[in-house]
């Protein structure tokens, strides 16, 4: 049975499954965690247009934000920058309403806590490539919904010069678009040409599942809240 391109046989498995699973997850992040699934039951909720899963969604990211503690690390792969992130598509996705500068304030004051210019590792998961994404996207939803900007002007200024300095010895990368992204606001006071969305974190193909669906792994990254998404992103 298809509708709308959608194989609804195998997705229904996996929404199902994420909404048996989930909570008992200990991993409240992005990639790997409780928050890509927030985000793939969100969209899938959307294009099957049925409220059940939007609703299993929403509680579960109240547990999310219950769990938010300093004890977690800045990163976007299972730490405050992808929970931040996540909450941000939420929003500008029109998922759900409300301030990100609001939701996010702790989240924001944990993340200042950490001296960008002491980051050395600049990967997406765990370092600095990871912490951009997060600070343009966030940036991006504070000036779309006109509200004072979610970092101090110390932190943008250290972000900026990362990025001047990055600029010069990094070329033709993914954290390459990113430094030019931020240079650019910082400059101008506007986010121009940051256009990812959840399903570029995803690095999994949109095969039909094997029946053995308790094999996988849950999460987006690599798991069945990645492939929900890349059936419903399928052309």
């Amino acid at each position: 049975m298809k509708k709308c391109g959608i194989n609804f046989i195998d997705s229904d498995r996996i929404a199902h499954t994420l909404m048996l699973q989930s909570f008992f997850m200990t991993d409240i992040g992005l990639l790997e965690g409780q928050m890509g699934i927030v985000l793939a039951l969100s969209e899938y909720s959307r294009k099957k247009e049925n409220e059940i899963f939007s609703d299993f969604a929403f509680d579960l990211l109240e547990n999310i934000i219950a769990k938010v503690n300093k004890g977690l690390p800045f990163s976007l792969g299972n730490g405050l920058a992808g929970i931040g992130w996540g909450i941000e598509y939420l929003i500008q996705n029109k998922f759900v309403e409300g301030s990100g500068v609001e939701i996010c304030d702790e989240i924001d004051k944990k993340i200042m806590e950490v001296d960008p210019r002491r980051i050395s590792d600049l990967s997406l998961e765990t370092g600095f490539e990871g912490l951009l994404h997060y600070v343009i996207y966030h940036v991006k939803g504070a000036l779309d919904q006109n509200t004072g900007l979610p970092f101090d002007d110390r932190y943008l200024s250290d972000i900026y010069a990362i990025c001047s300095l990055l600029k010069e010895r990094i070329k033709d990368t993914s954290i390459s678009i990113l430094l030019d992204v931020f240079r650019n606001f910082y400059n101008t006071g506007n986010i121009k040409d940051y256009n990812t969305s959840v399903i570029d974190f995803v690095i999994m193909e949109s095969t039909d599942i094997s029946n053995e669906i308790s094999s996988y792994p849950l999460g987006l990254k690599d798991g069945l809240a990645g492939k929900l998404l890349k059936i419903i992103f399928a052309k």
